[in-house]
């Protein structure tokens, strides 16, 4: 996360159960929230971990209706951010990371077994539907969507529009996919050769610390 660029960003987050998902999130969280941004979290069901979490953020439900109402409520917040006068001229902006004459603040809608929920037999219509619409919109009010879940193909929830829109705005974080066949297709778009991972670059130096450490200074 840089504070001057590469902000707002979405999140595309995939790996099986126990790879590593839950864990991840809670470190994103900690770099955000220490930042000053506002964190949402929906998860399909409750478990340990989400529960501490919950602690710690600004909201938290744990179903496919909860999950549905909060992609729905940032939709709406980015109606209401498009027209909001910015005080120093009276005048709407789009975000400016970073810009401390911006009125609100960055918010970070997360959603734990996405796939799931968007397979959800009352809500899940919705819920994919939102999702891809924040996808496309959020960014430009300061709204980052960061799905997560077990499967990379379209007819779990992402459709192709929203995969595209997900990868260019955001570091994809890709676990363990389970099977060769669902790594490729996860890693698909997101390095020229998932074979010949790229170096990294010089601005994540160890010089800087670790990702934890970095995060948990915000």
């Amino acid at each position: 996360y840089q504070h001057d660029k590469n902000a707002p960003a979405h999140g595309l987050t995939l790996g099986v159960s126990r790879s590593g998902k839950t864990q991840f999130f809670a470190i994103h969280m900690a770099a955000q929230s220490l930042d000053g941004e506002v964190v949402w979290l929906g998860t399909v069901r409750k478990d340990e971990k989400t529960s501490v979490l919950g602690r710690y953020i600004d909201r938290q439900g744990s179903n496919a209706l909860w999950m549905a109402r909060s992609l729905r409520a940032a939709k709406a917040l980015c109606e209401i951010r498009a027209e909001m006068p910015w005080p120093h001229d009276g005048q709407p902006h789009d975000y400016k990371p970073g810009d401390p004459r911006c009125p609100y603040r960055q918010l970070n809608v997360y959603g734990d077994e996405f796939m799931t929920a968007a397979q959800d037999a009352d809500f899940g219509e919705f819920i994919q539907k939102d999702g891809e619409d924040l996808t496309v919109t959020g960014l430009k009010y300061g709204i980052g969507f960061n799905p997560a879940g077990q499967s990379p193909f379209a007819h779990n929830g992402f459709s192709t529009e929203m995969k595209d829109n997900l990868r260019q705005n955001s570091r994809p974080v890709i676990f363990n996919m389970g099977s060769p066949g669902a790594t490729r297709k996860a890693a698909e778009g997101t390095m020229e050769n998932a074979y010949d991972v790229p170096t990294i670059p010089a601005r994540y130096s160890r010089t800087e610390g670790s990702a934890i450490e970095r995060a948990m200074r915000g």
